[in-house]
């Protein structure tokens, strides 16, 4: 048998109603990727407003009337047209190959991998992070995924605690916990990252130490060893002081999704009480704070 794979790009809210419609009108897989260039986020406290572009693919049985299926996708969603579309047919055995085809183990450094569950890892006896794509954002590939997992990689994390704000698929506390974080917590305003965030965690043998919220549900006094927040630059400055105040004495504050052109401006909302080294990968930075002697302020 044939498939055809029907592709669009929208925005996200409408990418997430063309998705549903995908399932609803018979699609046996349906897949959404962010631009390239731009990482898509599922952060607390941030408007879909502030996010990109998304890439949706639907694969269907060769039978069906792609041209119908379109006019009911216009028609749901009160469209003059849908977005450009891409209709492509790929034989049986070809569709899967090609979609699994795109995920290969990553190297992150040191003795970090990250791996889909369907590739053998080429360093067994490394910490392999078994990650398969999804709907929440983070397999690993993106320069601001790669940054943060690469100074975790890189740190003594052994009986630490760590928060990750905006976990999206969870795969930066799951990291954390391989390599030797005693507790993580991560949040997130979408139930779709915290669904995937747990399964994530449970193919990785660390579901046990991991604990997942909405943002709101987080004990208002908790203070971790490490606090990352991989999302957007306006985000970490509307979130500063909540950041801030997760963080512990002697701790860590990781910053990401910035691109390097807004490092400065991120920067400028929390060196009033951290100390700020720059990390750049591609056009992408990680700000990594540590406090300043003395009390850390919340302003």
């Amino acid at each position: 048998m044939a498939w055809l794979r029907v592709t669009l790009k929208a925005e996200p809210g409408l990418a997430e109603k063309i998705s549903a419609g995908f399932e609803d009108l018979g699609a046996i897989a349906v897949t959404l990727s962010g631009d390239p260039d731009t990482p898509i986020f599922d952060e607390p406290e941030v408007e879909p407003a502030s996010w990109t572009t998304v890439t949706v693919s639907g694969m269907f049985e060769d039978s069906v009337n792609v041209e119908d299926l379109l006019q009911t996708l216009t028609k749901r969603n009160d469209l003059k047209d849908l977005p450009t579309h891409h209709i492509e047919s790929l034989a049986d055995e070809d569709w899967e190959r090609v979609w699994m085809d795109r995920y290969q183990p990553i190297h992150i450094g040191g003795r970090l991998w990250i791996c889909p569950s369907w590739q053998t890892p080429p360093q067994p006896d490394a910490i392999n992070v078994v990650l398969d794509p999804g709907l929440a954002f983070g397999s690993g590939t993106h320069p601001t995924t790669q940054l943060c997992l690469s100074w975790l990689a890189n740190r003594s994390l052994t009986d630490k605690t760590l928060l990750d704000y905006g976990c999206g698929s969870g795969v930066l506390a799951i990291a954390a916990l391989k390599l030797g974080c005693q507790q993580a917590w991560g949040v997130d305003v979408d139930a779709q990252a915290l669904v995937a965030s747990r399964d994530n965690a449970q193919a990785n043998q660390v579901a046990d130490r991991l604990d997942l919220c909405h943002p709101d549900k987080l004990d208002p006094a908790l203070k971790v060893d490490v606090v990352v927040a991989n999302i957007l630059a306006q985000t970490l400055i509307s979130l500063a002081s909540n950041l801030i105040a997760r963080v512990s004495p002697g701790g860590t504050l990781l910053l990401s999704g910035i691109l390097n052109d807004q490092a400065e401006q991120v920067a400028a909302r929390f060196d009033h009480s951290f100390n700020i080294q720059r990390r750049q990968q591609e056009d992408w930075s990680l700000l990594v704070a540590t406090p300043k002697t003395g009390k850390i302020e919340e302003n």
